[in-house]
């Protein structure tokens, strides 16, 4: 039997259920969550998962459930206006049984800012070197339809798959845009200011 390896990490676990409130949970295996120091301690603390602002019951999820949060970014305006970058929107769905774990997490705001922000950007780039490395001429926007649509089968190779996701939402709406009669020379030039 080999040695564990020393860069690999167990994750940091935490309550799902605040022991100082549901002490009995404390006992419980299942209430023991992958949750790193940064949210535990940056954003959940002792928060009650179970209540909402008003301290009324809310709807959550069963960290070991078979149910799952889906994300996309429709409703996104990726070309504003005025020189702004894209003005992401975030959609959660189940959307009423995911809100106490987006307002306690921050998640809206977390994305926005650690994820998209600061990787929206690279990943356009990363759509470039695919197209060059293919022998997709992008500057005829026919061409840079036809990358989009191949590039958007490599975005599930991301490691962690809520980026994935996202990156896969970003050039489904990059096609989209392309697609459109009205501004598609619009998201093309972008494009090709982007390369």
């Amino acid at each position: 039997m080999e040695a564990p390896d020393p860069d690999l990490v167990d994750p940091d676990l935490d309550h799902y259920l605040a022991v100082s409130k549901y002490p009995f949970a404390g006992a419980n295996l299942r209430n023991l969550t992958a949750m790193g120091t940064i949210c535990n301690r940056s954003y959940k603390g002792a928060q009650d998962i179970l209540l909402d602002e008003q301290h009324q019951k809310a709807e959550c999820f069963d960290p070991y459930g078979n149910e799952h949060v889906t994300l996309s970014l429709d409703g996104t305006v990726l070309l504003p206006g005025g020189g702004a970058g894209p003005a992401w929107a975030l959609t959660f769905d189940p959307d009423l049984k995911s809100l106490n774990w987006r307002r306690i997490f921050k998640l809206e705001a977390r994305i926005r800012a650690n994820v998209l922000e600061k990787q929206y950007q690279m990943w356009l780039k990363h759509f470039t070197v695919y197209a060059k490395r293919n022998g997709i001429d992008i500057a005829g926007k026919d061409g840079a339809i036809e990358a989009i649509a191949k590039f958007k089968a490599t975005c599930d190779m991301e490691s962690l798959p809520t980026v994935a996701r996202l990156k896969a939402s970003f050039f489904a709406l990059v096609e989209n845009a392309l697609n459109d009669p009205v501004g598609g020379d619009r998201m093309h030039n972008f494009l090709i200011e982007s390369a």
